[in-house]
């Protein structure tokens, strides 16, 4: 079983990883990063939310346009391999497929990006107990600023982070809702016509825990998918999932279906817990499996 499985994946992995996709892939990427150039400082699709939007769309087209056309399938129907080993070397192949092209993706948008300055970042001054956090912002700078800090989730699922601001006489406050632990990434607003100094004050409850090391504010947006070579932890099981939910619909219904079913993924919010997450895989295992039996079973007929 267990080679049927790998002999199935390797197809699969070829199938999806043909020339022409990865020449294209690397066209979308170099044209994300090309668009960055044009972005103005402070724009909203700028933030790791609409870069998870792009590249799931990109990727799930790609995914999607690559299954099985009717004839194909016809002709794999009378395969003597289990539908279990042909499901789960499609689901393998195509999730490490995936991988692969959000590599190639990502690679394009550096190239794209080539030579532009990054955006620098403070490191918070701790201003003593409960005092918060200095920001000794450069003349002229404006924002809105991101903010990276760590935070853990020891007990819960998901917890809120609340923050009040100083910058001279102005004051906001807000809070957001954190789902993932690790780095917690919040958009600031610069309180202009304020200048001076930013100082920042954090409260985490429901759970939240923050971590030690001092929160770190960048001056601009971060580039689009250009200042890391990868995503955040979050952001990669996110488009784990959607490439599976992809998969795994290819293995039932046609191209087009599998593309809403992709799209329909993005728009939901992966589980945030490893156990709901693992329980998720094991659903889309058995629903492609179901799905890739009745197939074969209506092929043949």
């Amino acid at each position: 079983m267990l080679v049927d499985v790998l002999v199935v994946a390797g197809a699969s992995f070829r199938r999806q990883l043909r020339p022409a996709v990865i020449v294209l892939t690397l066209l979308f990427g170099v044209g994300l990063g090309l668009l960055q150039r044009s972005l103005p400082q402070g724009a909203p699709w700028s933030t790791e939310s609409w870069q998870v939007a792009v590249v799931g769309v990109v990727l799930v087209g790609l995914l999607a346009g690559s299954q099985r056309d009717t004839e194909r399938r016809a002709r794999w129907s009378h395969s003597p391999l289990a539908s279990l080993a042909w499901s789960g070397g499609e689901l393998f192949g195509g999730a490490v497929a995936a991988g692969v092209l959000l590599a190639l993706l990502l690679g394009g948008t550096r190239a794209g990006t080539y030579g532009m300055s990054a955006h620098p970042q403070l490191v918070g001054l701790a201003q003593g107990a409960d005092q918060g956090w200095r920001f000794e912002l450069p003349a002229g700078s404006t924002g809105p600023f991101p903010l990276e800090l760590d935070a853990a989730l020891p007990l819960t699922s998901s917890g809120r982070l609340a923050w009040s601001l100083e910058r001279g006489a102005e004051r906001a406050a807000g809070s957001t809702q954190v789902d993932t632990a690790g780095r917690v990434r919040v958009l600031l607003p610069d309180l202009s016509p304020a200048r001076g100094n930013l100082v920042l004050r954090l409260r985490a409850t429901d759970g939240l825990v923050l971590g030690r090391e001092p929160p770190r504010l960048s001056l601009g947006q971060r580039a689009l998918l250009s200042s890391s070579p990868w995503l955040s932890h979050a952001a990669r099981r996110h488009l784990l999932l959607v490439s599976l939910i992809t998969l795994a619909a290819g293995c039932a219904f046609a191209r087009g279906t599998a593309s809403l079913a992709g799209l329909l993924g993005l728009a939901l919010e992966a589980p945030a817990t490893p156990s709901l997450f693992g329980l998720a895989l094991l659903l889309l295992t058995a629903f492609a499996w179901v799905s890739t039996c009745l197939r074969r079973r209506t092929l043949s007929a």
